[in-house]
């Protein structure tokens, strides 16, 4: 019946985890992140776990710190905040197909 995964409106905080992949892999410390955007360890912990969500200006810093493409980052961080606002409704999954319709037309 769609092309969209219900399964991609339970997994939230796509970005959180990669960015926590990111940090550990590079074997880097969440005050040398949180040095890099001007805050505080505790925020970017929280950006890791998804409780709270950076801004697109963050978003860019942190994939030119990690060295990767900043356009893979966006994307995750815009998943996100889409599937966020629609995954309590019960349309979710056709008002995506819609947007998806619309987008295409563009």
């Amino acid at each position: 019946m769609t092309d969209i995964n219900k399964s991609l409106l339970v997994k939230l905080n796509n970005l959180g985890q990669r960015l926590r992949q990111l940090r550990k892999a590079k074997d880097i410390l969440l005050r040398q992140v949180a040095t890099v955007l001007d805050t505080d360890t505790a925020v970017v912990s929280k950006f890791e776990s998804g409780k709270k969500r950076p801004t697109e200006s963050q978003v860019t810093k942190l994939a030119e710190y990690y060295s990767i493409n900043k356009n893979e980052l966006l994307r995750l961080w815009l998943c996100d905040i889409v599937l966020d606002s629609i995954k309590d409704k019960e349309q979710a999954i056709e008002a995506l197909e819609l947007a998806l319709q619309e987008l295409k037309q563009k």
